[in-house]
């Protein structure tokens, strides 16, 4: 045991004066014969000894009040026979959980991040000025810890916003223990403010803490962790929010109409009624729509919608009711709405009469518009060319999909293009035929930096193309997992029975080359898989689908022409190639990402018009005038902030990168350029052009923060035991515990009460004994 103010202690010898004024004034008195005393002596021998020792504890009672006082003001502590800190300045590592889930508050109650601003502006007000604090967020945990002031922790406590995505729990603590590392001083707490869904606290949490758990008692001293848990009692709190909104066409394409659809959930108990929801294109509002949804369930908006220009337009829905979270009651996604999809078809075998060429049938199914002759426009605009252009075509054209029909070979220049041109982002689509030789196709195609392989390898032909009486198989069911070819079987669950197959080729799926995908970002770890979208009856594969960089590979173990089937003669012809070309070439850009991912836009998104174009290459078209090259500034606008300059990537000189992502909404990326033009003798005045071009990408917070139900307490209590930490509801709870540890724990409440005893029991037995002096008196 210890005292805090140790001088006061010496209080205690106050005792000393009610034991002089006992002694002083003790009663003084005569004795006097009387004849009959001896009837009384044995009474009053039994009354003085009684008094006499009521007296020694009445004055046992004067001197423990003093005693008892001078402890009281002197703090005494139980130390447990251990060193402790006491007022030796420490670090405070503090942890904020800063995704949208602490913006949830219970009705009438303030939100869970409000509470942890006023708990934490509390808490940091009792530091000293020697005292530091590493201040980091949930989303920001990769960020390099910073050291403050209480002064300034509290400022950044104060500017806090809860707009993050779902929270690595075990990241966070990993991230707190390294800041704790990095203490100035000995003594370190780690305090983590969270509300600890059940989505971010898994099993598989439990599993990560005990590799951090031994890392832990490798520290010395180890710090103390704390969660502060916000979540209690407030599990599955009625919620309404818009989970997805999704667009249900393969492309969008300007001047023809998309679907989309929103997913609205009703997490709580009671139905909604009619909910009012409101699509929003581009700013502009929509008319309302409005829905029901039972109780713990989902339902779906529906929109059909034209886009009359190409480019990104943003489309928002929002519902109109209030809950407990009103950050997720509305969702917007950026839509790529392209002019008209350019596909280059690559003929193997061309030919002048009509139907004769290798590429002639699927030219038709893409375009039938165009083909025949009315005005309508097709969603895709095919070029037929031959093998031989192919690198003129790739390097002066920019199409989403290049399409190989028959073609024999491939020489290491158009290998190397066609690779390029998929790994940034292009779509392929290999038809077979007599023409192929499976060498040219079998073997890795490399460019400078990767390689690339296409889905399956190239076999032996099964069955014979000539001859056209016998049938060597027929087409499985269409695939459920791609939803493009979901139009075919709408009203036909086997719309491809009648189509005749007179001969294939064998495919044997193979993964991508090591290193195919090793310098490119964002790419998904089953990248390299290959998945079959149709088989043949005997289970060959028949199309086969796999991501290749940022772009796709489609591979047919069939011709497009009617050489080994009699599938281009059918009906589902034409709607199973337009939907799987849209569903192709309308995936080429990210245009909405989840918070904390980082932006890319390419350059040639942000182009210019043909005019501007000229100018940059230094031709105005007029023979008579020079411009000069643009000189084009790129800026972004993030949500509610002044927009940034901005400049191409080092590594990829052809985007524009932008990985501060925190904050969900719309980032507006803009390019402006001012060219000065000069004019001849004959000419009067000097102008300027000046061009302007912008695209926006989406960045929202995954429906997961809209769950809204806590990880429990046997799940919270396992963690908190993983790694010797406490857990609290309250601020308060953790001061009085964070005090005990760096102080000891105080007793001079325990002592105030004995005193208050020692009071009142003098002043009882006081009274007691003057009842009986009165009482001995009247005898």
């Amino acid at each position: 045991m210890t005292l805090l103010n140790a001088l006061l202690a010496l209080g205690a010898f106050a005792f000393t004066f009610p034991l002089a004024i006992h002694l002083f004034h003790r009663s003084r008195f005569k004795t006097l014969d009387w004849g009959a005393w001896h009837l009384l002596d044995s009474v009053m021998r039994v009354n003085r000894r009684r008094i006499q020792l009521a007296n020694l504890l009445l004055l046992l009672l004067r001197c423990l009040i003093p005693i008892l006082l001078a402890f009281c003001l002197a703090r005494p502590v139980l130390t447990g026979f251990r060193s402790l800190p006491g007022d030796e300045p420490r670090t405070l590592v503090v942890v904020v959980d800063d995704s949208r889930s602490m913006n949830a508050s219970a009705k009438g109650e303030p939100s869970r991040l409000s509470l942890a601003q006023a708990g934490l502006t509390d808490l940091m007000k009792g530091l000293s000025r020697r005292d530091e604090v590493i201040f980091l967020t949930s989303n920001a945990i990769d960020s390099p810890p910073s050291t403050m002031g209480a002064a300034t922790a509290m400022q950044r406590v104060k500017n806090l916003t809860a707009s993050g995505g779902p929270t690595n729990f075990s990241s966070v603590i990993d991230a707190a223990i390294s800041a704790a590392q990095q203490s100035s001083h000995r003594q370190c707490s780690v305090l983590i403010v969270s509300d600890f869904q059940s989505s971010n606290v898994t099993a598989s949490t439990l599993t990560s803490l005990d590799s951090l758990a031994e890392q832990i008692k490798t520290l010395d001293p180890p710090p103390s962790i704390h969660f502060w848990d916000l979540g209690t009692g407030e599990d599955d709190l009625p919620n309404v929010s818009v989970e997805a909104v999704t667009v249900d066409s393969p492309a969008v394409v300007a001047g023809r109409n998309a679907s989309f659809s929103a997913k609205i959930r009703n997490a709580s108990d009671t139905p909604t009624g009619e909910l009012r929801v409101v699509w929003t294109i581009d700013s502009v509002e929509l008319p309302p729509r409005n829905i029901s949804i039972d109780e713990r369930s989902n339902a779906t908006s529906r929109l059909s919608h034209r886009f009359d220009e190409a480019g990104v337009h943003q489309v928002n829905v929002s519902v109109e009711y209030s809950d407990s979270l009103s950050q997720d009651n509305r969702r917007s996604i950026a839509v790529d709405v392209m002019r008209q999809i350019d596909v280059v078809l690559v003929d193997g075998k061309p030919s002048r009469v009509p139907l004769e060429g290798s590429a002639d049938w699927l030219s038709i199914a893409l375009s039938p518009f165009s083909f025949g002759g009315d005005d309508q426009p097709d969603a895709v605009a095919t070029r037929v060319i031959r093998d031989g252009e192919l690198d003129k075509t790739l390097l002066s054209e920019r199409p989403e999909l290049v399409v190989l029909a028959n073609v024999q070979s491939l020489n290491s220049e158009q290998q190397s293009s066609l690779a390029q041109f998929v790994l940034q982002g292009g779509a392929l689509v290999v038809f077979d035929g007599d023409a192929v030789r499976p060498e040219s196709f079998n073997e890795p195609w490399r460019t400078d930096s990767a390689s690339l392989q296409l889905p399956a390898t190239l076999g032996d032909i099964a069955g014979t193309p000539t001859n056209r009486d016998k049938v060597v198989a027929s087409f499985a069911e269409l695939s459920s997992q791609y939803s493009p070819w979901g139009i075919l079987t709408a009203q036909n669950e086997r719309p491809l029975d009648d189509v005749e197959i007179y001969a294939y080729r064998k495919l044997s799926l193979k993964t991508a080359a090591v290193g195919e995908t090793a310098s490119l970002e964002n790419d998904d770890r089953d990248s390299n898989s290959s998945r079959v979208l149709l088989r043949f009856s005997d289970g060959a594969p028949a199309v086969v689908l796999a991501k290749r960089g940022r772009g796709q590979i489609c591979q047919f173990a069939i011709p497009c022409d009617n050489s080994w089937t009699t599938l281009p003669t059918r009906l589902p012809f034409l709607p199973l190639m337009q939907q799987m070309v849209l569903d192709l070439a309308g995936r080429r850009n990210h245009t909405t990402v989840d918070v904390g991912q980082p932006l890319s836009v390419p350059l040639s998104e942000l182009a210019f018009n043909t005019e501007d174009s000229l100018a940059r290459d230094g031709s105005s078209g007029n023979p008579s005038r020079s411009a000069k090259p643009l000189q084009i500034r790129y800026t972004i606008q993030t949500p509610g902030e002044q927009e940034t300059e901005l400049a191409p990537a080092k590594d990829l000189p052809e985007e524009l990168r932008w990985p501060d992502t925190a904050v969900p909404g719309a980032y507006v990326f803009r390019a402006a350029s001012q060219s000065k033009s000069k004019t001849t003798a004959n000419d009067t005045a000097a102008g300027n052009r000046q061009s302007t071009a912008q695209t926006l990408r989406i960045v929202e917070v995954p429906a997961q923060e809209s769950e809204l139900r806590w990880a429990g307490s046997d799940r919270m209590t396992a963690v908190a035991e993983r790694i010797g930490a406490s857990t609290f509801s309250e601020i308060g709870q953790f001061k009085a515990e964070d005090h005990t540890r760096r102080f000891g724990r105080e007793i001079w409440r325990w002592i105030l009460v004995l005193l208050l005893i020692a009071m009142i029991g003098e002043l009882l037995l006081q009274q007691n004994l003057l009842g009986r002096a009165f009482a001995m008196g009247a005898r």
